[in-house]
């Protein structure tokens, strides 16, 4: 949408796998919390009694693959198997993979549209950074108050405008660690439109 209304947006996209397995009594929601594996690059979390787990290949390149890889699956759920030993051997319920949205830092972009000449009147840049659809509610409606009152409650939006990006696409801000795909990774494989 940015190339289209001549506008540089540090935005891109790579696929994401999440799986569900089976269940299993030592998987109730009352004694496991969502956790994130940095290092790994994998999340999970109780989810119908099972255990949702999802993960990004930070060596793949950015695009729209929707497939799923059961090569890297597999090395994913081996290091789930150590972190959590009750999963090994445990049947998968789902398995799919999307497209999860990035921008350099992982944090969204909400703020006015601008191109070489200054702010676009009438144009509001919203994009999730990273972390898939928990961005999405947040990110909708700051941008839907930015867009009709210049400000938000939800969040300060002062410093999560398109000025935090150089002409690369590199940002002013620190990248938010607790994001897939890969915040280290994500620059240097952006595409920027």
């Amino acid at each position: 949408m940015g190339a289209l209304a001549g506008i540089r947006i540090p935005a891109g996209g790579v696929r994401h796998q999440v799986a569900v397995t089976e269940q299993h009594p030592d998987l109730d929601p009352s004694r496991v919390p969502m956790v994130f594996d940095l290092s790994a690059g994998l999340y999970w979390r109780p989810e119908e009694g099972g255990l949702l787990f999802g993960m990004s290949n930070p060596a793949e390149p950015p695009g729209e693959n929707r497939s799923v890889d059961l090569e890297y699956l597999a090395r994913m759920r081996a290091r789930l198997e150590v972190l959590v030993p009750v999963t090994a051997g445990l049947g998968l319920r789902r398995l799919w993979a999307a497209t999860i949205d990035y921008t350099p830092d992982h944090l969204p972009i909400i703020g006015p549209a601008a191109d070489r000449d200054g702010p676009l009147a009438g144009v509001t840049v919203a994009s999730a950074g990273g972390a898939g659809m928990m961005w999405g509610p947040g990110v909708a409606r700051a941008a839907a108050d930015v867009a009709l009152t210049g400000t938000s409650d939800v969040v300060d939006v002062t410093r999560l405008g398109l000025d935090r990006f150089d002409e690369l696409g590199r940002s002013k801000l620190a990248a938010d660690p607790v994001a897939l795909p890969f915040p280290d990774a994500a620059p240097g494989r952006l595409s920027v439109s």
